[in-house]
């Protein structure tokens, strides 16, 4: 975040907040290689900074795709991989 307000902002907000802010899934929209906002310049910084937040809160090294923690989607404490690995979690499926 820009600043220590916004930090503070940004961990205490819940999910359904987040997910309201996020109108597309974040995985195949913009993490995703060949997806169309891939390594946009603005949000590519952004998101991939939140999926380390996300990698290392489950003790998973940074760098790993959503692929490669598709097995911890249904952690109780994997709110933040859910909204950002959407698609591999299933949760951009109304019948998963």
């Amino acid at each position: 975040s820009a600043s220590r307000t916004l930090f503070s902002a940004d961990i205490d907000e819940d999910m359904g907040g987040a997910s309201a802010r996020v109108p597309s899934c974040i995985e195949t929209e913009m993490l995703s290689p060949g997806a169309p906002g891939y390594g946009d310049p603005i949000f590519s910084p952004i998101l991939h900074a939140r999926m380390r937040s996300a990698l290392v809160s489950l003790g998973q090294p940074p760098g790993t795709s959503c692929e490669g923690v598709a097995h911890l989607c249904s952690r109780p404490d994997a709110r933040l991989l859910r909204l950002l690995c959407g698609d591999t979690c299933g949760c951009t499926d109304p019948f998963s």
